[in-house]
């Protein structure tokens, strides 16, 4: 356990965007364009915001390379398992005793960061949240999920959105009819009536 004066603090929204992107490939490097990339971020600092608690909790190493870790943590099969390790290793033990179960309040949590570490109440909300985080494992494996289907459901509405291909009801078809000049002028009606009998005209 690290005697640490501040803790990881990551919006439950980054936090979900970086385990899709991780989820499709896993980058060489995390950075500052990186995230700017794909979490719209308008300045540098908001990504070295991120950057800080990925750290922290050993997701990427100083040089942003992301570890052996990450490639757990990206995964719904492994991602408890990683949140406990990271708990384990980021938060005090007179912490976890008390805010390591099942039902707890998240007031006392924040009186407990501001209290401990003389944080403001920003601080401390955003700290109990990143805990709340890591602890509800769950909850953020069903956001994931609920958004991979309403990507799926998506899909679904733009095909079932697209008009169907229309085919006329009636062709026109061009007969040349080529008469011989001797040919008799009964002779031509039956030709015509024969026409008219099998093209129904």
């Amino acid at each position: 356990m690290n005697n640490k004066s501040t803790y990881p603090m990551i919006t439950k929204k980054c936090w979900s965007s970086i385990r899709n992107q991780f989820k499709q490939t896993i980058p060489s490097v995390v950075d500052v364009k990186y995230l700017k990339g794909f979490l719209n971020f308008t300045n540098d600092q908001s990504a070295r915001n991120v950057l800080q608690p990925l750290k922290q909790m050993g997701l990427i190493d100083l040089q942003g390379i992301p570890t052996n870790r990450a490639n757990d943590w990206r995964l719904d099969n492994n991602y408890a398992n990683v949140c406990f390790d990271i708990l384990q290793e980021t938060y005090p033990e007179d912490f976890l005793a008390l805010f390591l179960r099942e039902n707890i309040d998240s007031s006392e949590m924040k009186s407990w960061f501001m209290n401990n570490y003389s944080l403001g109440r920003n601080a401390a909300d955003k700290m109990t949240a990143t805990f709340l985080l890591l602890k509800n494992t769950q909850d953020v494996i069903s956001l994931n999920k609920n958004s991979s289907l309403e990507s799926v459901n998506m899909q679904e509405k733009i095909v079932n959105n697209v008009a169907p291909l229309q085919i006329p009801a009636s062709i026109n078809i061009n007969i040349q009819v080529n008469i011989s000049p001797d040919t008799t002028s009964e002779q031509i009606d039956e030709v015509f009536k024969s026409a008219a009998k099998y093209l129904r005209l």
